[in-house]
């Protein structure tokens, strides 16, 4: 995780300027009305190591917690394995037969 490598500081910096940056150009798009192929939408993290996803989830509850990088975390939600397909798929890429 970045909080090793650089700093619990230099890590929510960066959360919030990519959350910021985002919410600005998708205004900034929306007010001008400016004609571009601008769609904001989400991503995911996917976490194919069971240890991987217990640490991702751990600094996830911890960052949660302590209302660090507030606005970025926020807008995050947590889904668990159980439901991670249903979040993730496009009906028209999965069969739930």
């Amino acid at each position: 995780m970045y909080t090793k490598q650089f700093g619990l500081e230099a890590t929510v910096e960066v959360a919030d300027f990519e959350f910021d940056h985002v919410a600005a150009i998708a205004a900034l798009v929306e007010k001008e009305k400016i004609d571009c192929d601008f769609t904001l939408t989400r991503s995911f993290d996917v976490y194919t190591d069971k240890e991987e996803a217990e640490t991702a989830k751990r600094h996830f509850d911890e960052f949660k917690k302590a209302g660090i990088a507030k606005n970025t975390m926020n807008d995050l939600v947590w889904t668990g394995a159980e439901h991670a397909e249903e979040v993730s798929a496009s009906p028209n890429q999965c069969s739930y037969d």
